[in-house]
């Protein structure tokens, strides 16, 4: 009986060790040892091999199958982010993590760049602007559509021009600088001329060498001007400062300033008199010759026949009878034959006809222009062709006398 009872605690004892109890119901905690039998990889689980130290159990295990990755830090750039690149040696599967920003950029302000090669200002063309301009930053040139890109507005017309030169890349915020677009030279509008410096002329203007006289809208004007308290004298056909000479008879001097005498204002004033007249009743457009024949016909037909003196009572003795009967039309509105042809002489004066003559034989009037017979009186009476820039045909090409309006008249005039 003894024997069977030993026996039956060592089989107790035996199946306790195997299940960790011991045979004095202390439970056994099994120390294990890891020994690899296959290592896994990409494609294949491995195995493993598990044995107690203790009591001598073993048991396997199965190892998942595993990637052997390779790390890599990527730093981050101005323009990419960092990040930790995990890559498989094996099979070359990759993931990223650990993701860091973008580096912030040090960016330099355009705003302090000087435009180079571009001007103040540039003439008009009719035709786009287009500087050539090399973009400087710190004495270094910038490199268009990759440091900045720019526009040009309102480039065309006379004004002002906007240049915007906008950063990028390591560049920011923007360059803004303006140039002017300006009118430089004649322009002629509708038969009038201006003059463009930068701005309009105006006043006495010297140009080229010459002196012009601009009125307030910038027009240039011909003819005797008053500016200030001294008469000047412009071409009547190319608009330039008459001087250190005689013109329609009037001394000028050096600065093109005339001689001041009550003879000479007289004249003078007549024929700002006769050029006012002449912008009147003329267009800019017209030719010479058909302002001539508007102002003919405006003083033949505009004006009535009347006498206020004779001529011949005052021909040889008075130094401006011309210019007497030539105020009887533009002051008065009438006038007879003397009044016809003097006022006349005076208004084609105006439109830059050189050698006019105002002719007489102490009691008919008539004038020459350049050698062609004009008389008023006469064209409207009888033949108008006749009378009207015509050829000498009759007595009229001897004078007993004439006066010059564009020049000096002498004794010898007088007593023809």
């Amino acid at each position: 009986m003894k024997k069977v009872l030993l026996a039956l605690l060592v089989i107790i004892a035996a199946v306790g060790a195997c299940v960790g109890i011991s045979i004095y119901g202390k439970k056994h905690i099994h120390t294990y040892t890891y020994k690899t039998i296959k290592e896994p990889d990409c494609t294949h689980e491995g195995l493993a091999d598990y044995i107690c130290t203790e009591c001598g159990q073993t048991y396997e295990d199965v190892l998942p199958k595993a990637h052997k990755y390779v790390d890599t830090v990527v730093e981050p750039t101005y323009d990419e982010e960092g990040y930790t690149l995990h890559k498989c040696s094996v099979c070359g599967d990759e993931y990223k993590d650990e993701i860091t920003p973008k580096l912030e950029r040090p960016y330099d302000d355009i705003g302090g760049a000087v435009l180079n090669g571009l001007e103040e200002s540039y003439n008009y063309t009719g035709q786009p602007i287009v500087p050539e301009i090399i973009v400087m930053l710190h004495d270094k040139a910038l490199t268009v559509n990759k440091d900045y890109t720019m526009t040009i507005e309102n480039n065309t017309e006379p004004g002002e021009a906007t240049v915007t030169v906008m950063g990028q890349g390591e560049f920011k915020n923007t360059k803004v600088q303006t140039f002017k677009i300006v009118r430089v030279g004649w322009e002629e509008k509708d038969g009038l001329k201006y003059y463009y410096n930068g701005d309009l002329s105006k006043g006495i203007t010297e140009i080229e060498g010459e002196k012009y006289y601009f009125d307030d809208d910038g027009v240039m004007q011909t003819g005797w001007q008053k500016v200030g308290d001294d008469y000047y004298c412009f071409d009547r056909i190319d608009g330039f400062m008459m001087t250190d000479g005689q013109v329609d008879g009037i001394n000028v001097d050096a600065e093109g300033k005339a001689e001041i005498s009550d003879y000479n204002v007289y004249k003078i004033t007549t024929m700002m008199t006769a050029h006012k007249i002449m912008l009147e009743q003329t267009e800019p457009t017209d030719t010479m010759e058909e302002k001539r024949l508007k102002l003919f016909n405006w003083e033949m037909y505009e004006h009535g026949y009347h006498r206020w003196r004779l001529l011949s009572e005052i021909y040889d003795t008075s130094p401006d009878w011309e210019i007497t009967f030539a105020n009887d039309i533009f002051e008065r509105g009438s006038g007879c034959c003397v009044s016809d042809s003097s006022a006349a002489a005076f208004l084609i004066r105006e439109i830059g006809y050189k050698n006019i003559y105002i002719c007489h034989d102490t009691s008919h009037c008539w004038f020459t222009v350049e050698g062609k017979l004009f008389d008023p009186l006469f064209a409207e009476a009888k033949d108008f062709d006749a009378n009207y820039n015509a050829d000498f045909s009759d007595y009229r090409q001897w004078p007993v006398g004439r006066r010059r309006v564009d020049g000096v008249s002498t004794d010898v005039d007088d007593d023809e």
